[in-house]
């Protein structure tokens, strides 16, 4: 079981407008290989790129190759908010940008939810 906290509509249309105002700060400094929610980038180019260190680490299937796949569990509810915040705020000029950023940083999303999943499950 998993607990998955997902915003509404307009609240997603809000979380764009700030990402299109943070992408310039952090674009630049993103590792070639994030993939997740990047323009020109995407789950297609991600497995293109796996194929490729594939091919390359197996001699092209001749050699066999390792890997670990993993899952921390609550790892974004562990997220510490304040360093969170801190490291943003350095980058951010705007005062109506930094106070949307802490709105929905410090926004506490087990306070306020509906739950919309099975009747019966987790109630």
């Amino acid at each position: 079981m998993r607990e998955i906290f997902a915003a509404d509509f307009k609240d997603r249309i809000v979380h764009h407008v700030l990402v299109d105002e943070l992408e310039r700060y952090w674009e630049p400094v993103f590792i070639h290989d994030s993939y997740a929610c990047r323009r020109g980038k995407g789950i297609h180019h991600a497995v293109a790129r796996l194929q490729q260190f594939i091919r390359q680490g197996s001699s092209n299937g001749q050699q066999r190759l390792w890997y670990l796949q993993l899952d921390i569990k609550n790892y974004f509810m562990s997220i510490d908010k304040a360093v969170l915040f801190s490291l943003l705020k350095a980058h951010i000029d705007s005062v109506e940008v930094l106070w949307l950023t802490q709105l929905l940083v410090f926004h506490d999303c087990k306070q306020d939810y509906t739950y919309k999943g099975r009747p019966g499950l987790l109630q």
